[in-house]
């Protein structure tokens, strides 16, 4: 049995991340692209803790050896499966006794695998120590009204090879009250945090692209290093004309099969700003399914002026991009990477 630290995993020969917690602690944040497989479930857990409570150590290892000793065969059966697959990395919160009673387990029957040095709590320090001393990162940030199409132009730009942070796609939100309609559910704050450390840690040192957003997210905040990164970032302002903008948003929600309540439902969150007939009548559009209007009003009464408002990034504006849709917009943004940053890959 060899234990590793988290640095050392990708010199490993296809690494396969096994996070042997309980199903609640792993939803919560894990090393991403890890898989779960659980010595206990969530109310096993519960039970031996509360044994470790009131009865000692000794008992709630009996409580967890009884628990444990019916699931083995298909735990092995598991490990061996992705021990085909690569070198398999186990761990538990700490490094402590669940990570280490299964590696001796299997080293007993032949079948050896690595235990994380220190756990998913040496591997969150890493994370939150990442941001606290944040400085060798540099964010070149796409600024445009609603719907010029921002995150799909970085999609884009990825798909060639260009370096990227794509925030509203690792926060599973458009950064807006509508952003989470047809997403899937948004990740914890820590399991936000993890995803970020993985696409950053490898774009250290390097320009890169990414988008101008709030700080929050949906229910997720930015965290506090990078946004300060991004404020003092180069932005380049990209600029569609209405119509296109209208189409593009139209496009990426999906109107024509959209959940009309779930849009209305969202609607009541802005009536301070629209006031109570605005929203009526755009409610009124939903209903009837005049989406062009629904969205062209939202567009020019809502997200342009609350654009307009923010304008600390006009500062910084090294480059305005204007184009006629989408991809003529990634043509050019693609061209001046590559004249400012010399169309570094990752």
């Amino acid at each position: 049995m060899k234990t590793i630290a988290y640095s050392e995993v990708k010199n490993l020969k296809n690494p396969v991340l096994i996070d042997v917690r309980s199903p609640k602690e792993f939803i919560e944040d894990h090393i991403p692209g890890a898989l779960n497989l659980p010595l206990f479930n969530d109310r096993e857990r519960e039970v031996i803790g509360k044994i470790y409570k009131y009865q000692g150590v000794s008992q709630a290892k009996i409580a967890g050896l009884n628990f444990l000793s019916p699931k083995l065969p298909r735990i092995v059966n598991e490990i061996l499966k992705y021990k085909e697959q690569g070198d398999v990395v186990i761990y538990c919160w700490r490094g402590g006794l669940r990570s280490l009673v299964l590696a001796e387990l299997l080293r007993m029957v032949d079948i050896y695998v690595y235990r994380l040095e220190g756990g998913y709590r040496s591997y969150r320090k890493e994370v939150v120590k990442f941001f606290e001393t944040v400085e060798d990162i540099h964010p070149v940030v796409l600024y445009g009204m609603t719907g010029v199409g921002k995150t799909k132009i970085l999609e884009n730009l990825q798909l060639e090879g260009l370096p990227v942070l794509n925030l509203e796609r690792l926060a599973s939100h458009r950064g807006s009250v509508f952003g989470h309609l047809g997403l899937e559910p948004q990740p914890t704050q820590k399991f936000f945090e993890s995803k970020l450390y993985e696409v950053l840690k490898d774009l250290q040192g390097i320009p890169f692209l990414t988008e101008g957003e709030s700080q929050k997210i949906g229910k997720l905040f930015i965290p506090r290093g990078l946004f300060r990164k991004m404020q003092e970032a180069p932005v380049v302002l990209l600029e569609l004309p209405e119509e296109k903008r209208i189409e593009n948003l139209m496009f990426e929600y999906n109107a024509e099969k959209i959940d009309i309540e779930l849009f209305i439902k969202a609607l009541q969150s802005i009536t301070p700003y629209l006031g109570r007939a605005k929203v009526e009548k755009l409610v009124e559009d939903l209903r009837r399914r005049r989406f062009y209007d629904f969205t062209k009003t939202l567009l020019l009464d809502y997200y342009d002026p609350l654009y307009k408002k923010s304008r600390a990034y006009l500062q910084n504006i090294k480059k305005v991009i204007s184009g006629k849709d989408i991809d003529e917009l990634t043509a050019k943004v693609r061209e001046f990477w590559r004249e400012v940053a010399g169309g570094k890959e990752k």
